[in-house]
C-alpha cells in the first residue's frame, strides 16, 4: 500500500473511532467541551504515533510511551500514570494532552501568546499554538529539535485542516522574529507537530505547564477510552 493510502487508512479508521467516542462529549472545567477537530485531530495523531512505536524502538511514540523519565518532572508521574503497559501509558499522555489543551488555549491550534499579559515576551518566550509552548524550550531534550526540522522539513502531516474544525483562526500574528517567531508560527500552523513537542515536553519538563504542574489539566477515562478505541480500529492497518 503506497504512503499516503496508508497514511488515510489509518485517519478513516482513527476519526471513525472519535466520533463513535464519549471522549468528545466530555465538560472540561471551566473550559466546556473541546472542539471537534480538536479531539478528532489528537485521535489521527494518536492513530499514527501508535502505528510507528509498534515497528519502531526509536520512534517518537516509543519515547513518549517509555519509562526513563525523572519522576519530578514526568507529568505521569505526577498524574500517578506512569506504570502500566507501554500502551497505557501513550494512552494517558494523550488524554492528559486533550485535558492540557483546554486548560491552555480551549483546544485552538491558532492560539497566539497572552496578550494581557503585564510584561510583554520575547519572540524566544512568547508561547502559541494549542498547548502554549515557547521556543525557549528547545534545549529540554534532544528530540524536540530534531521535531522542528521534521516538520519545517515536510509539512504534509501537519492535520492543520482536522485540527481547525470547530475553531475561528486568531487574527493575532506571531511576536517578535527570528527563530522564536518561526516557532511560533510552526505551532499555530502545524498541530501535528505541537501534539508530539508539548507531549514530549510532559515528560521530561511539567513544569513548563502551570496546569498540569498543579494538576488542573484534567485526564479524562471517556479519552483514554477513545484512544484504546483508536488503537483497536488501525491495528489491522499498522505495518
Amino acid at each position: 500500500m503506497a504512503a499516503t493510502a496508508h497514511a488515510q487508512t489509518l485517519d478513516d479508521a482513527a476519526l471513525e473511532a472519535a466520533t463513535q467516542s464519549e471522549c468528545g462529549k466530555h465538560s472540561y472545567a471551566k473550559r466546556g467541551i473541546a472542539p471537534s477537530g480538536f479531539v478528532k485531530g489528537m485521535a489521527q495523531t494518536y492513530a499514527r504515533t501508535w502505528c510507528v512505536a509498534k515497528t519502531k524502538p526509536d520512534s517518537i511514540g516509543a519515547f513518549l510511551a517509555g519509562t526513563d523519565f525523572p519522576l519530578s518532572s514526568d507529568a505521569l508521574a505526577v498524574y500517578g500514570r506512569s506504570n502500566g503497559s507501554a500502551d497505557d501509558r501513550l494512552r494517558a499522555l494523550f488524554a492528559l494532552g486533550l485535558g492540557e489543551g483546554m486548560r491552555e488555549s480551549s483546544g485552538d491550534r491558532s492560539a497566539s501568546r497572552d496578550t494581557t499579559a503585564k510584561v510583554p515576551p520575547s519572540a524566544e518566550t512568547a508561547e502559541a499554538g494549542l498547548f502554549q509552548v515557547s521556543a525557549d524550550s528547545l534545549g529540554f531534550s534532544k528530540r524536540l529539535p530534531k521535531l522542528v526540522e521534521q516538520f519545517q522539513a515536510d509539512s504534509s502531516s501537519c492535520a492543520l485542516d482536522r485540527f481547525s474544525q470547530g475553531m475561528k483562526k486568531s487574527s493575532v500574528p506571531d511576536y517578535g522574529t527570528g527563530r522564536g517567531a518561526d516557532f511560533q508560527h510552526l505551532s499555530r500552523s502545524c498541530p501535528a507537530f505541537a501534539t508530539p513537542y508539548a507531549l514530549v515536553m510532559m515528560r521530561v519538563k511539567m513544569q513548563h505547564f502551570g496546569p498540569v504542574r498543579r494538576k488542573e489539566a484534567e485526564l479524562a477515562e471517556s479519552c483514554e477510552r477513545m484512544f484504546d478505541a483508536v488503537e483497536q480500529a488501525v491495528a489491522p492497518s499498522c505495518h
